[in-house]
């Protein structure tokens, strides 16, 4: 059996906080698959000063705790493409050819 007091522990503190309390501790998640990264990562390396023709991705993104990581190649390179999950932003790691 899995025990659920940390579980219960916290929904008591939660349920007693103040509403303030509650909606500090509360985060949305803005990018909640993968789909969305990519599309996000599309837009940023299209959008980037650089010349990323022809981006794609190279292989399904995968989450961090606080981000995804998506694999592209366009014809400048390889490299990733970091989306924040929380506030959508992206950073362009070093996209290179090998």
């Amino acid at each position: 059996m899995v025990s659920t007091a940390g579980i219960d522990t916290w929904v008591a503190r939660f349920s007693n906080a103040s509403s303030a309390a509650r909606a500090s501790s509360l985060v949305l998640i803005a990018v909640t698959d993968a789909s969305h990264a990519e599309e996000i990562a599309l837009q940023a390396l299209v959008d980037d000063d650089a010349d990323h023709e022809n981006p794609r991705i190279l292989e399904e993104p995968y989450r961090t705790s606080a981000s995804w990581i998506v694999p592209v190649e366009s014809e400048s390179g390889t490299g990733n493409v970091h989306v924040d999950a929380v506030t959508k932003v992206s950073r362009i790691g070093t996209v290179e050819n090998e």
